[in-house]
């Protein structure tokens, strides 16, 4: 059957190549929840000084599942 994998806490991230953005943009963090066909709230990311994208202290990894970013 269906079922989701949380993590508590969420999982902290950080990209491994330079996303080409501008230092200090933020993002979103959403991932999918297809038991309940909706998104879940991880929190935010921001580019760093490096241009790498590493989740803000508190967000990440919430679930998982398809991770996007968004603005």
């Amino acid at each position: 059957g269906t079922w989701n994998a949380e993590i508590e806490p969420a999982w902290s991230f950080r990209t491994t190549e330079d996303s080409g953005l501008e230092p200090g943009t933020s993002f979103n963090i959403l991932a999918g929840d297809y038991l309940n066909l909706t998104w879940i709230d991880g929190g935010t990311a921001t580019v760093q000084d490096d241009g790498t994208i590493a989740s803000d202290s508190g967000s990440g990894i919430p679930m998982l599942s398809t991770l996007v970013l968004t603005q």
